[in-house]
Order: structure tokens, then C-alpha cells, then sequence
């Protein structure tokens, strides 16, 4: 039972996701055409519940990373990095030097 739980959870992070990129790119047709597939195709994955590991780098390009591939496939890519502050990392090189 609880299996069920993490893996509804996940399908649903999922889907938010996939939803995100639709939207990001206008649509499903205009996703599909992004990152060279058919819409169906991009249809299909709402019905399964899954984005195809090999289409989560062309998703996270065509929706210039507003939807990540952790976002959509946190199974095969883990989470994503915890993100250093640019400006901070100058900054402490700059004292260093």
C-alpha cells in the first residue's frame, strides 16, 4: 500500500511537470515540434504517466530549463544539484586571491 502512495506521488510531480513544459512551450503540438517528435507522441506520455528518459534533455533545452530532467524523471536523474550562488562564489574568490 504504501509503495502505491510514493509511486502515485511521483507520476503526479511527473505530470505537473510534463503540464509545465506544455504550457512553457504553447501547447502540445508546439512541444512536440521542439524537440522533433509527433504530437501524439507527447500525448501519449500523459497517458502512461511517463516521460521517456531519452526526451527529458530535449524538454529541459526547449523550455530553456524552466522544466528540468530531474523535474521530469527524478528516478533516472536524481534531484537536481543544490545551486551555488554565482555572485557568492566570486565574491569568496576575490577574498581569496
Amino acid at each position: 500500500m504504501g509503495v502505491d502512495c510514493v509511486s502515485t506521488i511521483r507520476d503526479d510531480r511527473v505530470m505537473d511537470a510534463l503540464t509545465r513544459a506544455i504550457e512553457s512551450a504553447g501547447g502540445v503540438g508546439k512541444l512536440a515540434s521542439a524537440i522533433g517528435l509527433k504530437q501524439n507522441v507527447v500525448g501519449n506520455w500523459r497517458l502512461r504517466g511517463q516521460v521517456p528518459a531519452q526526451h527529458c534533455i530535449a524538454i529541459e533545452t526547449a523550455t530553456t530549463g524552466a522544466v528540468t530532467r530531474h523535474d521530469l524523471r527524478p528516478d533516472v536523474f536524481g534531484a537536481p544539484a543544490a545551486n551555488d550562488d554565482s555572485a557568492t562564489r566570486k565574491g569568496k574568490r576575490k577574498r581569496a586571491a
